[in-house]
């Protein structure tokens, strides 16, 4: 063989092995998944995945259309397992204490690889200016995270939908709050368990204001408190 033929064959790129559309897909997510949790969301890439995982462009696009496409398939493929069991407790837990359920979402939060745990709370806390196309990625996991949450916390606080919806981001969030003081040493497993615990029971109890709510929903007006008159004394400035 001439020294050219030589130069040619090492430069023949080998050929890629076939596989079925939902193996390659299933490929290119676990390529995608490891660039995100190695090197954060911005390293990924429709170029990056397909040079990392030896492919074309082309290809990478025939399974997701685009990078946001890209980026919800991929949050998918990360936490699809954590959804299913967060379902099973909340299943589970319907007849239970706000507080016990809440415990049992932060030991499934806290069962995930820090990895993952570092990728999510970054996936929500990313500015959409920042990373435009993290951002219907960032909605999909919020929406994906409420569908789960905020029909339970209505059912235990009779709060109408925006309310309860918000009440349970700001439960996920302390969730994901407390997990960072123990990841950083600030406070104990089991303190960090007690105080989620007494959050949840507390933020569960229905409160005055959804009874003025629902008077107000029936044509009633809610009670004012009554003004107790105050003596002034003449000369002074209140």
């Amino acid at each position: 063989m001439t020294t050219a033929a030589k130069t040619t064959a090492r430069r023949t790129p080998a050929k890629r092995s076939y596989l079925p559309a939902d193996r390659r897909r299933a490929e290119l997510l676990a390529v995608a998944a490891r660039i995100v949790l190695e090197r954060g969301w911005r390293a990924l890439t429709m170029k990056g995945l397909a040079d990392a995982a030896g492919v074309s462009r082309q290809l990478v696009y025939q399974h997701f259309p685009d990078l946001p496409e890209l980026l919800v398939a991929v949050t998918e493929h990360l936490y699809e397992r954590a959804r299913e069991a967060t379902v099973a407790i909340i299943e589970q837990g319907a007849a239970e204490d706000p507080g016990t359920v809440a415990q049992r979402s932060y030991e499934l939060y806290l069962e995930l690889p820090p990895e993952q745990r570092r990728i999510l709370r970054a996936l929500s806390a990313a500015s959409a200016s920042d990373v435009p196309d993290l951002h219907r990625a960032q909605r999909y996991v919020r929406d994906k995270i409420l569908e789960l949450w905020t029909p339970d916390v209505r059912e235990r606080t009779a709060l109408p939908p925006k309310t309860a919806r918000a009440l349970a981001w700001m439960m996920i969030n302390a969730v994901w709050g407390l997990a960072d003081l123990v990841d950083d040493g600030e406070i104990a497993l089991p303190q960090a368990r007690t105080l989620l615990g007494r959050f949840a029971r507390l933020v569960a109890q229905p409160s005055n204001a959804v009874s003025s709510s629902k008077a107000r929903a029936n044509g009633a007006r809610p009670r004012r408190p009554r003004r107790t008159k105050s003596k002034s004394k003449k000369g002074t400035f209140s």
